[in-house]
């Protein structure tokens, strides 16, 4: 019987020899000669053993078969990547510009921790990049970041430039349940009452209409026409969810769409434009110059969106109707919106009472007096 080698390697203790209660563990397997061998695999912690050991696995393995991964730069391999990205048209500019940024920042770790050729990246780097950034930036952030480079990793191992994805098996962080922003009516009334004359209607519109940024920004006056706001694409720009949808405008909106055409700059064509005319890129920073005297510090643009969807859902429109208007592709993003507040669950809890009628106290009460 012929031998086969490498052998696969398994995990095995050893005890720390300053501290015999610390335990590490280490990949233990048989060589070409028979010899048994022992690789540290630095870490007290198994989840993170058992990935490294697959990459010990996928090691010996290569090294038996004597098959070799071409040695490409990071660098090389991240500017190839956005390449044919852009060329298959694969993400938006917006998206492909926030991704870019991503692993420009994970090539500048790969710089400093002296991975320089892809196929030196390990599992253990990736777990050191996701530390480093947990101690910086929230754990939706990190999240985000960790599928962007495992989505990279992934194009970069069939074109052979990587022998296995090494974010596959890494631990994403616990995000925390993010409370939803609604603004108050009272909150809406200081908002408005301290906005100037050129903003107010842009507040009222988001108000009535639940655009994102990007969408307003965009919107022109030909997507206005009898009473519905159409949000569409155009040129290198689309919608988030990629489709085109429909808004019925209210008696509020179709107000703040006529101050804004008073307000029309030259010739342009864009609804809310910048003082020059063209596109607006500074809309939050005309809400930051209300926040101090509306006493609304955490005002946010997203927060009208989120005002304009927990509205809806209040006057009792059903959810499906909801994510129609709010351009969601799934209705699990919608369902965040049904939350209720203290009023809410009162409100829920008298309606219980008056269905079932008198309650057992008051027929308790009743039936006591009559003895009396």
């Amino acid at each position: 019987m012929v031998r086969r080698w490498p052998r696969p390697a398994y995990i095995s203790i050893k005890r720390d020899g300053k501290n015999k209660t610390k335990k590490h563990y280490y990949a233990r397997y048989t060589d070409q000669n028979g010899k048994e061998r022992w690789i540290s695999l630095d870490t007290t912690k198994k989840h993170i053993a058992m990935i490294r050991l697959r990459e010990v696995n996928r090691e010996l393995e290569q090294r038996g078969s004597g098959r070799q991964t071409e040695r490409v730069t990071v660098a090389d391999a991240v500017a190839q990547y956005f390449e044919r990205t852009a060329a298959s048209g694969q993400h938006k500019t917006l998206t492909q510009s926030r991704y870019r940024g991503i692993l420009r920042r994970f090539g500048m770790y790969c710089h400093r921790a002296g991975v320089h050729h892809l196929c030196d990246l390990r599992s253990s780097h990736i777990e050191d990049y996701k530390d480093g950034r947990l101690k910086e930036v929230a754990a939706a952030t990190v999240n985000t970041e960790l599928r962007t480079i495992s989505s990279f990793c992934s194009k970069t191992k069939t074109l052979g430039w990587l022998d296995a994805n090494p974010v596959s098996g890494i631990e994403k962080p616990r995000v925390r349940e993010k409370k939803i922003r609604v603004y108050t009516d009272n909150e809406v009334d200081r908002i408005l009452e301290a906005a100037n004359d050129d903003d107010r209607p842009v507040w009222v519109l988001l108000l009535n209409t639940g655009l994102r940024e990007q969408e307003l920004t965009h919107l022109t006056w030909a997507d206005v026409a009898n009473n519905w706001l159409y949000v569409r694409a155009k040129g290198d720009w689309s919608p988030k969810s990629g489709r085109s949808r429909k808004i019925p405008l209210t008696t509020d909106g179709c107000w703040a769409l006529e101050e804004l055409r008073k307000r029309r700059k030259g010739d342009s064509v864009l609804v809310v434009p910048s003082s020059s005319g063209g596109l607006e890129r500074h809309l939050l920073r005309r809400l930051y110059r209300v926040r101090k005297p509306a006493r609304v510090p955490d005002a946010t643009l997203h927060a009208f969106r989120h005002t304009y969807a927990s509205r809806l859902i209040r006057a009792n429109v059903d959810v499906a109707t909801v994510q129609l208007l709010l351009g969601h592709q799934s209705l699990k993003t919608t369902m965040i919106y049904l939350h209720s507040g203290d009023k809410e669950m009162r409100l829920a809890a008298e309606r219980l009472s008056k269905s079932y009628g008198s309650s057992y106290v008051e027929t308790s009460r009743e039936s006591k007096s009559g003895a009396r």
